[in-house]
């Protein structure tokens, strides 16, 4: 506490990337310098770096009193630190929060009018990865943009063999070969930890062309992953 009380006094003295540096520490380290600080310096900071970190620390260790915050750094503009961005470390830190979380996640989802916020909520719950979000997610798919769809069906595919009856009837549904692309990417990331039965049941409704694409994309994952 004696290290969070030094920051704490001398934070407004600290350049900008001296500031990286010390948040990169303690985030590094598993510090817990205390929900409420990152909250409040989140009120404050303007540089995307800091920003990152401070939303990681909410999630690492876990701070349920930072879901508040959270989301309303979902409702701000994205912004890309490295490969990442604040949305998917915002996202990933509702995540490691878990399922104290999720209430609060499908609560804005029924209300929120903004497609981009709505992008961010769909992916929070696929890192939640709670199956009882499985029909707010399948919604979302079936309304929502490009980017929108493109994230629902990922998260059902984070929350695994269980969301993979709602990807079967969206891939019955589907408007066009767009969404059927995209539900087949999503059963991909499935297809090895499911039964014989449920993976002939779905590719049973593929086409030739797409069993190919579906054969591409499960050699592409299984690399990734022995890489």
């Amino acid at each position: 506490m004696g290290c969070i009380r030094m920051i704490d006094s001398d934070w407004a003295k600290l350049s900008t990337s001296d500031r990286q540096k010390v948040l990169h520490s303690f985030v590094e380290e598993n510090a817990q310098f205390g929900g409420a600080w990152a909250v409040s310096q989140l009120g404050e900071e303007t540089d995307p770096i800091c920003r990152w970190y401070l939303l990681k620390s909410l999630g690492y260790p876990a701070q349920p009193a930072g879901v508040p915050a959270l989301l309303e750094a979902g409702r701000l503009p994205d912004q890309q630190v490295g490969v990442s961005s604040l949305h998917m470390i915002a996202a990933w830190a509702l995540g490691q929060i878990g399922e104290i979380a999720l209430e609060s996640v499908k609560k804005e989802l029924s209300i929120v009018q903004s497609e981009t916020f709505r992008t961010f909520l769909v992916d929070c719950l696929g890192e939640i990865g709670a199956p009882n979000a499985i029909p707010e997610l399948a919604a979302a798919f079936e309304d929502g943009s490009y980017q929108t769809r493109l994230w629902a069906a990922l998260s059902l595919a984070k929350i695994g063999p269980s969301a993979l009856p709602h990807l079967l009837l969206l891939l019955r549904r589907s408007r066009g070969d767009e969404d059927r692309m995209i539900l087949i990417d999503a059963y991909a990331r499935l297809s090895g930890l499911i039964s014989l039965d449920a993976a002939n049941e779905f590719e049973g409704e593929l086409s030739s062309q797409e069993t190919v694409f579906l054969l591409d994309r499960k050699a592409k994952i299984v690399g990734s992953v022995l890489k």
